[in-house]
């Protein structure tokens, strides 16, 4: 009697762990999971969006005035789509594990890009072409290991399903984002944030 008391009490300690695991302390928190995240998955949802009109402009508007990360702000988007919500602690990781990347062979590639008119000289048309597609084929490959590596950071955390709207989270998930550049965001980040929020 005394052993399957024992049993009993196991038993259902093991169930409450679980339940408390998989439902969460929340009326809508949801279900913590530590998901399987797919960088390829991620890049093809990158690239659709992006192509979106307006997303480039308010990309590019958020990293050269505030700073941000592209790629992050993209993934906030894409977790969003999964119902997924982006805590706080989990930006900082994401941004160690690109930054050095970033900065030294993206950044480095965008500006070649960008300055390779001054130095084509007398280049002919051809020879210039194929410069400019190698320089961008590059760049977009070290886009792509960026995020790799940001999925890789990602993959330590266990995230949060929540039962919210994805276009709600996306837009709580880049406000969280856009604080660690500016206390208070002026009109031009409120209209970016809701360009990016509208693909979700």
């Amino acid at each position: 009697m005394e052993c399957s008391k024992i049993v009993s009490d196991l038993v259902w300690n093991v169930l409450v762990n679980e339940l408390t695991f998989w439902l969460g302390t929340g009326g809508n928190a949801g279900v913590v999971m530590s998901m399987a995240y797919s960088a390829e998955e991620f890049w093809n949802f990158s690239d659709l969006v992006y192509a979106r009109e307006g997303v480039e402009r308010a990309c590019l508007s958020l990293q050269n005035r505030r700073g941000m990360d592209v790629n992050i702000a993209l993934i906030c988007l894409w977790l969003a789509s999964k119902h997924v919500e982006v805590v706080g602690p989990v930006f900082g990781e994401m941004d160690s594990a690109v930054s050095s990347w970033r900065d030294t062979i993206v950044r480095n590639l965008q500006q070649c890009r960008k300055q390779l008119p001054r130095f084509v000289g007398k280049m002919s048309d051809e020879h210039r072409n194929s410069v400019k597609k190698a320089i961008k084929a590059a760049e977009i490959e070290a886009e792509r290991a960026a995020q790799a590596k940001i999925i890789d950071a990602l993959s330590k955390f266990p995230l949060r399903a929540t039962n919210a709207e994805p276009k709600e989270l996306a837009s709580v998930s880049l406000r969280v984002y856009l604080r660690r550049f500016a206390a208070s965001p002026d009109t031009q980040d409120k209209a970016d944030i809701d360009t990016l929020v509208a693909c979700v």
